[in-house]
């Protein structure tokens, strides 16, 4: 959903919703995460050396449980305090090129 302005948390909390009852817009749900990506899909991956030992990994884990990834300044993901479980839905807002996006997001 494109907007000229940024969503209002009222507006974000109403599309949460309305996602929660959504089905996914593809069949072949953790496929990706499982194995290699489905005949149709493409998989975008990045990858960057944080650190080793058990404090970057306790860091590392921790940043990813509070949605830290979202969190650059033109990205951001609502409700920032929800955990990361299979069928949380999350609003992902973008602000770029001078419009918002909101996009939803199921934890599969």
């Amino acid at each position: 959903m494109f907007r000229l302005k940024e969503p209002r948390e009222s507006e974000i909390v109403e599309f949460l919703a309305a996602a929660a009852t959504n089905s996914l817009s593809y069949n072949d749900i953790g496929m990706a995460s499982r194995s290699s990506a489905p005949m149709g899909y493409r998989l975008d991956t990045a990858e960057v050396r944080l650190g080793s030992g058990d404090a970057a990994f306790t860091t590392a884990v921790a940043a990813l449980q509070s949605w830290k990834m979202f969190d650059l300044g033109w990205i951001n993901a609502t409700p920032s305090a929800t955990s990361i479980a299979p069928g949380v839905n999350v609003a992902v807002t973008v602000h770029h090129l001078g419009f918002w996006s909101l996009n939803g997001c199921r934890v599969v």
